[in-house]
């Protein structure tokens, strides 16, 4: 019966099947009385394919991951070709006498944001709440934006990424 039902496949075009065959939504759509009414093979060809792409996409690649400290406004590193990246976590540091507003964007867009308060922080800082996980992708840019009345180099920022399975 699989042989049939990929003979079917390789055989059919829309100009041979004709509209009587589709009885129902959902039912079978090959003209061929013999065509199974479950499509286990598609159903195999599915299962296969999850079996390999699903469980990895998102997970991180080994040896892929990156740490930085950075003062005012930046990008954060690039990435190339087909590279996609997450953004791990990342905190602020106010060093200076003004509170800040730090954001985080991705190509201009504000993906997240924290006040940081002048005075003393934590040893290691305030972290930006991220409500999802923060992909990108090499045509993107991430960047971060301090707006302080104050010096922006006062405001330290510590971000860690990884490069994902895609």
């Amino acid at each position: 019966m699989s042989k049939e039902l990929r003979n079917q496949l390789k055989s059919q075009n829309l100009d041979t099947v004709l509209p009587t065959a589709f009885k129902q939504v959902g039912g079978a759509v090959f003209p061929d009385i013999t065509a199974k009414a479950d499509l286990k093979d598609f159903e195999q060809i599915i299962n296969s394919y999850r079996g390999v792409h699903s469980p990895t996409f998102g997970v991180p690649i080994p040896v892929s991951g990156f740490t930085n400290v950075q003062a005012a406004n930046f990008n954060i590193e690039p990435l190339t070709d087909t590279q996609v990246g997450m953004l791990q976590g990342i905190s602020c540091y106010n060093q200076g006498p003004t509170d800040a507003l730090v954001s985080l964007m991705i190509d201009g867009c504000v993906v997240a944001s924290l006040t940081v308060p002048s005075g003393p922080s934590p040893p290691a800082g305030i972290p930006i709440i991220l409500q999802h996980p923060v992909y990108w992708v090499a045509n993107q840019i991430l960047s971060v934006f301090v707006d302080t009345l104050g010096n922006p180099n006062d405001i330290q920022t510590t971000y860690a990424r990884v490069l994902v399975v895609q």
